[in-house]
């Protein structure tokens, strides 16, 4: 069985900036942006991707208790 890869955003000369990955949510191929208002789909930025990463990193080990 193959399985899909996640493929991470493209960097983009933006990317310095802090993300927003309170925003993101993860799909079968990568990484969307959920507009609050619209509820449309984007794709994420490079920078909110790895928000979104560590956020989801540092739950996961909040709850093992580290």
């Amino acid at each position: 069985m193959k399985k899909k890869i996640k493929m991470w955003p493209t960097p983009r000369a933006t990317d310095y900036f802090p993300g927003v990955g309170k925003y993101v949510e993860e799909t079968s191929t990568g990484y969307a942006v959920i507009r609050k208002k619209t509820r449309r789909k984007f794709g994420a930025k490079l920078a909110d991707a790895v928000d979104y990463e560590e956020r989801k990193n540092k739950n996961v080990e909040d709850t093992n208790g580290n």
